[in-house]
């Protein structure tokens, strides 16, 4: 392949073209773009550079979909509008590796660039995508170093005029790894246009999507889309992944209201048979033969027609229609107005507490906050809410989260949990943010860093916060006065949207000690309350800085669970279990009184609040349904709608008297001799 590159004659202006088309034969020509938006000062100041005497070289560093090669073609098209006859034109050293022997890449690479810098009539721009990348290439050798070496050769003695660009990682590398490289360039740095600015621009192709998906889409669809991007798409920049999820809606759209139909499928199939039979056909000189199958497939045509005038109308795209694609692709629940959100906050402390038992003061706290900053009435550098929860172990904290990121966020998996146990050293700071240079996954994000990149809406649990190294609370401070994360690459993530939860049980037992066992009880006065509030208040002064304290919303106090609260939990689980029960035998289970009091009984004498429920739920009745579902137990035959647990002689009990009358839905019948145990 060298060969081709060998022919290339520097010196004489005769062969300018021969070389421009040597050149083009590794690359194409970029077409300039009068729709550029935004981005006027990089155009003119790329313009300005390129017409230096020496040093006529940019690098553009931006993340991807920031704009980098349109931007180019701003250039071009200024270029154009002054009447210039330079070239612009981008090098496929990707096909060149692909295609090239060992030996050739180094000639090759020096006959494009001399090539480039030896057209004076024409001159031409040479532009490297993902520089970065080309710097690193040692795929043959020392072809890397030669690519290097090449450059700053056709830089330095035959001032090549080169625009090459880069995203924030590989300017990252080169900095570190090629500064005699970067020295050479002018840099300039594309920020990420703003949502308005985003919205302007999808406006400008707006024309364009709905000639594509021949439909018609709602005014504020610009607006939706943008505001959603910048909602739930925290892995990418404007303007690209606006346009990105705005295609991504309309293809969606389509496909929703032109679905497959069998006879275009059939059509389809046909023809293509037609087709091989037309190719077939000539192969043999078979003239009728191809006039019969041309007018069958003039046939298909007509039949094609009639199907997309049928299948195919305009689509009268609707908000509704919007709303729904992007829940689909964004994978949230959405609201259409600002009074479903009114009516959502409203509703949120009743739907809480159907889930959350007995806390009712902890619930009311926490949503009159986020209530607060659901509506904006905060500053806009905040996460959506500093908290920190205090209790004893088993009364609900951890559950409470986890109803917070389904109701707000619309999935228990937008919890991303993290154990402080597994943080009690100060080098544990790297599991957060990510490794230092010179560490074992440096360039590896940490486990805060990714999960709120990759989910910027969560609620972030910091599960037993005590149990930390110290360091990890002064980490946290930027998160939460800031509303942001810097990881150890210098990279931002936004926590705008995030909500911050710690529990803790620091202080705890110094107040069991008061008065009830289980935290602070709701039955005792307000002064003893008061009193083991301020015992937890000193305890967290001793733990914590005033600067973490200080940035707390506020401290909600987990009361201790009555009997009546570990009734109603022990009732909640059980219907929770005899969902997946009944799905299983077509019967519910249900508890006698007596069982009821032997339950909670334990639960109290184990003294870890609601956690024991579960347990004992699996362990005594679940298991023994699980024996007779295999055993194939007469008491699941039976057309009663459920079984009674019952206690006799200190063991739980199932009655499964077949010769018993259905007493529809009496919640004591008669325990009869045949009986199974719940062991």
């Amino acid at each position: 392949m060298g060969k081709i590159y060998n022919d290339i004659e520097q010196n004489s202006e005769d062969n300018v073209e021969k070389n421009l088309e040597k050149i083009l034969s590794v690359g194409g020509l970029i077409e300039g773009w009068n729709g550029v938006r935004f981005r006027d000062d990089e155009i003119n100041r790329i313009y300005n550079i390129m017409d230096k005497v020496d040093f006529r070289t940019v690098l553009l560093v931006g993340d991807y979909g920031s704009g980098k090669r349109t931007v180019i073609e701003g250039y071009v098209n200024k270029l154009n509008k002054n009447a210039r006859v330079d070239k612009v034109i981008e090098i496929d050293f990707n096909s060149i590796l692909q295609k090239a022997r060992s030996s050739d890449f180094a000639q090759i690479i020096e006959d494009v660039f001399n090539a480039a810098c030896h057209t004076e009539d024409t001159p031409i721009t040479v532009v490297l995508h993902s520089l970065g990348h080309l710097l690193n290439l040692n795929c043959f050798g020392n072809a890397g170093f030669s690519f290097v070496n090449n450059l700053v050769k056709a830089i330095e003695e035959d001032n090549l005029k080169i625009i090459a660009t880069a995203t924030t990682d590989e300017f990252k590398d080169i900095e570190n790894m090629f500064r005699r490289v970067l020295d050479y360039f002018t840099v300039i740095k594309l920020n990420e246009l703003t949502k308005e600015e985003s919205a302007t621009i999808l406006e400008d192709t707006l024309e364009f999507y709905c000639g594509c998906y021949d439909m018609t889409l709602p005014k504020n669809v610009c607006e939706v889309i943008c505001n959603n991007a910048e909602k739930y798409i925290k892995d990418r920049v404007f303007p690209w992944k606006a346009e990105n999820l705005l295609e991504e809606v309309c293809s969606s759209i389509s496909n929703k209201y032109r679905p497959a139909d069998e006879r275009l499928i059939k059509l389809t199939e046909s023809t293509k048979v037609l087709k091989e039979q037309l190719n077939e056909a000539l192969q043999n000189n078979d003239y009728n033969k191809c006039e019969e199958i041309n007018k069958k497939l003039g046939e298909n045509f007509e039949a094609y027609k009639k199907l997309g005038e049928e299948f195919f109308p305009t689509i009268d795209v609707t908000e509704e229609d919007i709303l729904e694609a992007l829940g689909n692709i964004l994978d949230v629940q959405m609201t259409k107005l600002d009074e479903d959100k009114t009516k959502f906050l409203r509703e949120m402390p009743g739907e809480i507490k159907k889930y959350v038992i007995g806390q009712d003061s902890a619930v009311d706290t926490i949503v009159k906050n986020i209530r607060r900053n659901q509506l904006g009435l905060r500053k806009t550098s905040h996460s959506a809410g500093n908290f920190m929860f205090i209790g004893s172990t088993g009364v609900g904290k951890t559950y409470l989260a986890k109803r917070l990121a389904k109701y707000l966020y619309g999935s228990e998996e937008n919890l991303l949990r993290l154990d402080m146990s597994e943080f009690q050293a100060e080098i544990d700071v790297s599991k957060l943010l990510g490794s230092a240079p010179g560490y074992v996954g440096y360039k590896e994000s940490g486990l805060l860093v990714k999960g709120l990149a990759k989910k910027g809406e969560t609620v972030v649990l910091f599960d037993e916060i005590e149990k930390a190294h110290p360091k990890i609370y002064d980490v946290l401070l930027q998160l939460l006065d800031e509303g942001f994360v810097t990881g150890s690459d210098g990279k931002k993530v936004d926590a705008t949207k995030a909500l911050i939860i710690f529990t803790s049980n620091i202080g705890v037992k110094e107040a069991q000690s008061m008065a009830s066992p289980l935290g602070f009880s709701s039955n005792v006065n307000e002064k003893k309350n008061a009193k083991k509030e301020e015992i937890i208040r000193k305890a967290l002064k001793k733990r914590f800085s005033p600067e973490f304290l200080n940035r707390l919303d506020n401290i909600c106090y987990f009361n201790s669970l009555s009997r009546d609260t570990l009734k109603s939990i022990l009732q909640k689980e059980l219907n929770e279990s005899n969902v997946n029960i009944k799905a299983i035998t077509g019967k519910v289970i249900k508890l006698s009184p007596e069982v009821e009091d032997w339950i909670l009984d334990k639960v109290e004498k184990e003294d870890n609040g609601a956690r024991p429920i579960i347990r004992i739920i699996q362990q005594y009745i679940e298991e023994t349904i699980s024996d007779m579902v295999i055993n194939d137990h007469p008491a699941l035959k039976l057309k009663r709608k459920y079984l009674v647990a019952k206690l006799v002689d200190d063991n739980i009990v199932v009655d499964d008297d077949e010769n018993r009358q259905d007493t529809g839905d009496s919640d004591t019948p008669e325990v009869k001799k045949s009986t199974i145990i719940l062991k």
